[in-house]
């Protein structure tokens, strides 16, 4: 945009009709773009990129010109984040239809795009992970929530209402790159959530740490009421009519969430199924369009 440079070229996050009853008529883009690469925008960005259309086709480029500012923490190794949410669904999400495990790192620097690093998505979604639960451990406000099982904070109900808590690495030195144009300055501060965890954001790293999400899906189910019964889970069976796990829980306000929320369930889902048979990155991978997509971008399944 002309007041804000850096975000020129990106897609936007939506349209807005000037009529709400008229949603098809007249009406502007968003001023909002997706301009760094946390997984949504990795996702609409290739998605764009896979445009049947070509008039209504995204430059390949512009998926690697999202931003990939660097950063790490502990034994994470470096790693790209996302500077507006720490929240753990930003590392995952689009890994329910893309299977970046499969792709390798790779290269920005082929479509002209500089101070972008080369990344192996699902690497860097494995360091992620092992962020959430460095932190989760070192739990500083002592939230019982939090522990060794206990990690993963990412967007889900909450006793307030709604939140999208979520932890950061620290930053690491880009030498020479441009401040908003390749990364962004925004003062990041890690959100435990004031204890709240969401039983999706652990049980979907099942596709980049399994020993450690199964033992955190068994934790929470483990879990129980005074009376004896499961404070967290439901069993999906005709008796209970449950969908597995509530969306979110605080054991130190002893709460937990009353509603089953589908883009949490959902991803979660996706991401044991294709744990367990890879059907959803199969069945995503043989559209024709994708595999355009993935060749426009110079991806390999390998």
């Amino acid at each position: 945009s002309a007041t804000k440079p850096a975000e020129s070229g990106f897609i936007s996050l939506g349209w807005k009709p000037d009529k709400v009853e008229n949603p098809t008529g007249p009406g502007k883009l968003l001023p909002y773009v997706w301009v760094d690469s946390g997984d949504e925008h990795r996702l609409v960005t290739f998605l764009g990129a896979c445009a049947e259309n070509p008039d209504y086709r995204v430059d390949p480029a512009m998926y690697y010109k999202l931003r990939r500012q660097l950063g790490t923490f502990g034994d994470t190794g470096p790693m790209v984040w996302f500077p507006w949410s720490g929240a753990l669904f930003t590392n995952f999400f689009a890994h329910c239809w893309l299977n970046y495990a499969a792709m390798g790192a790779d290269n920005p620097a082929a479509f002209g795009a500089t101070h972008r690093a080369r990344v192996d998505w699902w690497e860097n979604a494995r360091r992620a992970v092992r962020l959430h639960q460095l932190k989760a451990r070192t739990n500083p406000d002592w939230l019982a929530t939090h522990g060794q099982h206990g990690w993963g904070l990412s967007a889900s109900d909450t006793p307030e209402g709604y939140g999208v808590p979520g932890v950061f690495p620290d930053r690491l030195a880009m030498p020479d790159a441009r401040p908003e144009f390749d990364y962004s300055t925004f003062n990041v501060k890690d959100d435990f959530g004031g204890g709240t965890l969401a039983p999706y954001a652990s049980g979907c790293s099942i596709l980049f740490d399994p020993l450690s999400a199964l033992a955190a899906m068994k934790h929470n189910q483990s879990l129980k009421k005074p009376d004896g019964t499961p404070l967290v889970w439901r069993a999906p069976d005709a008796q209970s009519r449950g969908y597995g796990f509530q969306d979110a829980f605080n054991l130190g306000k002893n709460w937990v969430g009353t509603d089953c929320v589908a883009i949490d369930q959902g991803p979660l889902l996706l991401c044991i199924e294709n744990a367990r048979s890879g059907m959803i990155w199969d069945l995503f991978h043989r559209h024709a369009s994708v595999k355009a997509g993935l060749e426009r971008l110079k991806l390999n399944i390998r």
